[in-house]
């Protein structure tokens, strides 16, 4: 899966997954800051320099939704997805 952060966004801000099935998540970081892949139930955060890719491998347990931010701008500019897990 390709995930781009740009200048406060994440594109696509959706993603699908299995439950029990390893996900791996390609962040390419096409703003003008440092951008981070946060999920918090998850334990997962990366930080993605500006102009940088990142790979960040999970595996969600349980059917339901998470939600992916990036823990630098959530709160100013609302950077967050979700992740649907069936």
């Amino acid at each position: 899966m390709q995930l781009a952060a740009q200048d406060f966004s994440f594109s696509p801000n959706t993603i699908q997954a299995t439950a029990g099935q390893a996900v791996k998540v390609t962040i390419t970081n096409k703003g003008s800051v440092e951008h981070n892949f946060s999920i918090t139930s998850l334990h997962v955060s990366k930080d993605v320099e500006k102009g940088g890719t990142e790979t960040v491998t999970f595996t969600a347990t349980q059917s339901g939704a998470l939600e992916f931010f990036c823990k630098y701008h959530v709160d100013s500019n609302g950077m967050k997805g979700t992740i649907t897990v069936t």
